[in-house]
Formats: C-alpha cells, structure tokens, sequence
C-alpha cells in the first residue's frame, strides 16, 4: 500500500500539484497522515533528487526513514520473491561449488599450500583457486547487475533469463566499478582509516546509478556523491544499524 501511495504522489507531482494539494486529496480518501508522510519521504528519496553537476552543493530531500525503507523493501520482495531469491542464491551456489570441487581435486592442497607434500599439486591447488574466485566474482557481478535491473521501476522484464541477458552486457562496467570501489576501500584504511568511511559512503551508490541511470563508471561514482552529500552521517548511522543486525543474525 505505501509502494502504491508513493507513486500516486510522484504522478501527481509530475501533474504539477502542490505537496499540500496532494495530501488533502489523500486525507479525504481516508489515509492517516502519518502514512502519507511516510510516503513523501519515500519519493523524496535521494533516488528521486534532482540531478545536478556540481558536485559541492547538497540535493534537497530526506532519505527516508528505516521503517519506511524495510516496508519498501517487503513490499518489493512479496511482489518477486523468486526472482530477487534465484538472483541471491545462484552466486552463492556458485562460491560452494567452487570450493567442494576444488577440495575434490586437490584435498588439503586446497585449504593450505603447506599441508601439501607435492610443489606441483600445491601450485595447481593456488592457480585452481584463483580461476574460482574470478569465476565467483564475475558471478556476483553478473547476477548483481541482474539484480538492479530486476529493481528498476521501469523494468518491463520478468524472467530470469531476460535480466540475466541483459545484465550481461553490463557485467564488465560492474566488475570495473567493484574493482575500483575495493582498491579505494583499501586507500583508505591505509590512509588513517576517516578516508576509509567517506570514501564508502560518498560511493556507496554508484553500482546503482550506474545500471538505473545508465551512466559510465565515473560518472556514476560522480552522481553517487552527489545524491549523499547533506546525508553523510544519516547514510553511515543506518549503514551501521544494518551492520549490527547482520553481525547479530549470524551470531544466533
């Protein structure tokens, strides 16, 4: 229903009506206004801002809050739940399978060179190991892209096998921006660990402008930092709540 409200709002805003207009009209159909706050902070999410090239000023609009972002996100995952399921699960297979296969062939060679009486097989185990974790990485990347074209709200594809076509075409700029993304990461912690949480949250967005917008890899870092100035502190707080809650989950 919130999904539903959300939409109403951003047509009626392309219609030109005032956020005033647009709420009464709600209100007299019966909705609490508490949903429909919630609701405007969702279209004024910063993937609605408006785009701009200068890069020093702030967007205007809120970044919506956690509950309205998790209800987003059920109602998202009840409308394709096997798509958004397949699309998780298959790189993960991809990542076990690469592992039992490997520790078929080359035993204790796989899990350490050192346990490993022959060099040679010890050196197979290695180049063995690395073909598999460039398979899984551009498995991830392959179904990630997938993913965020599944997300797009112009999405017109249902099937698995259209996403993964056409996230086909896209998985190099992915695997490039990951690889990018990963060494600034690692910059940053070396440089004293702050550059480290500005560069993941100035960024944190650019594999999405890069698939929902269409855009070049810098480029979409670009607009990335764009969307989250204003929202530093807010984008690392929730960062960090998901953080928490993952780290809880996998200790039960």
């Amino acid at each position: 229903e919130l999904m539903d409200i959300t939409e109403y709002i951003k047509k009626q805003k392309q219609f030109g009506m005032t956020d005033e207009e647009i709420s009464k009209a709600l209100i007299d159909t019966g909705w609490k206004e508490r949903d429909i706050k919630d609701a405007f902070d969702a279209a004024r999410g910063p993937e609605n801002l408006t785009m701009s090239t200068d890069t020093s000023s702030a967007p205007k609009g809120e970044i919506p809050r956690a509950r309205v972002i998790l209800r987003e996100a059920v109602q998202a995952l009840k409308q394709r739940f096997w798509t958004y399921f397949s699309l998780g699960l298959f790189p993960a297979l991809a990542w076990l399978s690469g592992g039992i296969i490997n520790k078929l062939l080359f035993g204790e060679c796989a899990v350490s060179a050192d346990k490993c009486a022959n060099e040679t097989v010890a050196l197979y185990a290695y180049v063995a190991s690395v073909i598999g974790l460039l398979i899984g990485v551009f498995v991830y990347s392959w179904f990630h892209t997938a993913l965020l074209i599944s997300l797009k709200p112009s999405n017109e594809q249902n099937h698995l096998s259209d996403l993964l076509s056409s996230a086909l075409k896209k998985t190099h700029l992915m695997l490039l921006l990951f690889f990018v993304y990963g060494l600034m990461m690692i910059v940053g912690f070396l440089l004293l660990i702050v550059p480290f949480f500005l560069f993941f949250t100035w960024y944190l967005f650019a594999d999405i402008v890069l698939v929902h917008e269409e855009t070049g890899i810098i480029e979409a870092f670009k607009r990335s930092k764009i969307y989250t100035n204003g929202f530093f502190w807010n984008i690392l707080k929730k960062m960090g709540y998901m953080e928490l809650i993952i780290i809880g989950i996998a200790m039960l």
